[in-house]
Parts: structure tokens; C-alpha cells; sequence
């Protein structure tokens, strides 16, 4: 099934404390020991999460979405009625903890 971007939604199964992000970090270091680096994985490595950023976990995303990518609205996916249209930017992914991705 085909879907529109304005229609799509990215599906946040958790988010990290900075303990776990660290630890992600550590991960990705590891598994990338023996593979070619480029400037994305160096960007994440450096990354430090500021007051107004979170890291999540997602199960699922659309693989034609680049990033940054733009939303404007949370809510619960079993509550549709619970919202919150606030502006948010997703900079930076990772996938499988191998490498970073644009």
C-alpha cells in the first residue's frame, strides 16, 4: 500500500536515558572497529544530547525518508486523541547499531 509523506508517521517504540545512548554509542564503536567510517558515523559518535533532544527507538521507518526530517505532531498510536502538535526534527539514525545513515 502506498502511502503520501504528509500521511506517514514514524512509530517510537522507546526512548533512550543518556546511560543507554552511551552504551548505543559504545556499540556502534565496536561493531564498526574493522569498517570504513565516514562522516555521519563521526557525527553521531560526537553527538551530545542537549536539553531539547531525545534519542528513540524505532521499530519501523520509511526507507525513501532523508534526513533531517520535519513533524509536527506527537501522539499515542492506541490513543489518536491524546496529542500534541509541537514542531520536532529527527537529525540523525542509526540502523542495526552498524553505522549512522542519511
Amino acid at each position: 500500500m502506498e502511502v503520501t509523506p504528509s500521511d506517514r508517521y514514524l512509530l517510537c517504540n522507546h526512548f533512550f536515558s543518556d546511560g543507554a545512548i552511551e552504551q548505543v554509542k559504545d556499540d556502534v564503536q565496536r561493531l564498526m572497529t574493522d569498517r570504513e567510517k565516514d562522516e555521519l558515523y563521526f557525527r553521531f559518535i560526537k553527538w551530545g544530547k542537549s536539553k531539547n533532544e531525545i534519542a528513540v527507538l524505532t521499530m519501523y521507518a520509511y526507507a525513501d525518508t532523508c534526513l533531517p526530517k520535519q513533524f509536527d505532531t506527537i501522539f499515542q498510536i492506541d490513543n489518536g486523541d491524546k496529542f500534541i502538535h509541537s514542531e520536532f526534527v529527527i537529525t540523525q539514525a542509526i540502523i542495526n547499531g552498524w553505522t549512522s545513515l542519511n
